[in-house]
């Protein structure tokens, strides 16, 4: 499921160091700094043109993603962008923040296509 809390992360074996809810290019998103060993991410998250959890659980529930019945306006995304981390200061982290920011208003154009819906 796009809804899946496991979407925010880059595989498994993670460990969230920090989280907390930011907003990036307009949206609301969930920033994590993530460790692996010594690897250490910034991960932030978010659901592009999502309707939210109940709509999307109805939908699910009545098998209206596989029926023309009620098409969608919008398909909704999973988006996750991650960038390593220099450092375990904060300020590592917010460095790599605007770097995500505005690689993810670049992005904006190429996610408003590709959750719209084609002709069929």
């Amino acid at each position: 499921s796009y809804l899946s809390e496991k979407a925010g992360y880059p595989g498994s074996g993670w460990i969230t160091e920090r989280e907390q809810h930011a907003r990036i290019a307009g949206r609301d998103a969930t920033m994590r700094v993530l460790r692996k060993g010594a690897t250490r991410l910034l991960a932030v998250s978010w659901f592009e043109a999502s309707p939210g959890l109940a709509v999307e659980s109805a939908r699910a529930l009545l098998a209206l993603d596989s029926t023309a019945l009620l098409d969608r306006k919008r398909v909704p995304l999973a988006v996750r962008l991650t960038t390593p981390l220099a450092s375990a200061a904060d300020r590592a982290a917010e460095i790599s923040f605007h770097r995500i920011e505005r690689f993810a208003e670049h992005l904006s154009p190429a996610l408003q296509l590709l959750s719209t819906p084609r002709e069929s």
